[in-house]
């Protein structure tokens, strides 16, 4: 789930952290970024006061990052892999 598609377009940032598959200092890095374009509003959370809730702006919708696990990720991997792309098959090293 991202933010845009989240009740109100506001998440906890443990929440958001969890459903980005990111760690709480790196949630944290990407929301401060993006609350200096104006794009999302960070807040304490009034249920828990140790928690802040990040709020996306009317100038954020469309503007924002896209987590990895996007439709468009998995359609450009798919496209990549159909024209023979780079990726190689695990194989585990030998401990020689």
């Amino acid at each position: 789930m991202s933010l845009s598609e989240a009740e109100n377009q506001e998440l906890c940032m443990a929440d958001l952290a969890a459903a980005t598959a990111l760690s709480a200092s790196r949630i944290t890095r990407v929301v401060d970024a993006l609350q200096s374009r104006g794009q999302v509003v960070k807040r304490r959370c009034e249920a828990d006061a140790r928690g802040n809730v990040a709020t996306l702006t009317p100038e954020g919708p469309g503007q924002t990052p896209r987590p990895p696990t996007s439709e468009s990720w998995r359609r450009s991997r798919n496209r990549r892999d159909a024209q023979g792309g780079s990726r190689r098959p695990y194989r585990p090293r030998s401990r020689s």
